[in-house]
């Protein structure tokens, strides 16, 4: 037997329940409130990360014609994208993080995606601290 989870409650519940029959309900809505304002503080915390590579020095080298004419010749070699096939609003993705321009620019360190594929791996690489 272990204690009801809700503030205050020291019923005893079963072990593979969290509140007592009393709290279930308020439980579950307390619950909820704490999964969505996790969620938000990790969609804040996302967006201050992508906020902070924009400044980051990297950012200066996509303005460069070394990168635009490497973009291209990426482009020209891979028409369609890694992940899911689509040939429609294809970008060229870093697999890892540069950390030199000569790094940046290298063409085995970059893959075409579609625009929804490149969020996607870009923000699972956000979450875990690779980009």
């Amino acid at each position: 037997m272990k204690h009801c989870r809700f503030p205050g409650c020291y019923r005893e519940i079963a072990e593979d329940s969290n509140y007592c029959e009393i709290h279930t309900e308020l439980g579950k809505e307390r619950d909820r409130i704490a999964k969505d304002a996790r969620e938000r503080i990790e969609k804040e915390r996302l967006k201050q990360i992508w906020a902070d590579l924009k400044r980051n020095k990297q950012h200066g080298w996509y303005n460069t014609r070394a990168w635009r004419n490497v973009r291209a010749q990426v482009l020209a070699a891979q028409q369609c994208c890694m992940q899911c096939g689509s040939a429609n609003e294809l970008e060229v993705h870093h697999i890892y993080k540069a950390q030199t321009l000569e790094e940046f620019l290298d063409i085995n360190n970059l893959v075409v995606l579609c625009r929804e594929c490149h969020k996607k791996i870009t923000a699972a690489q956000m979450r875990q601290g690779k980009k």
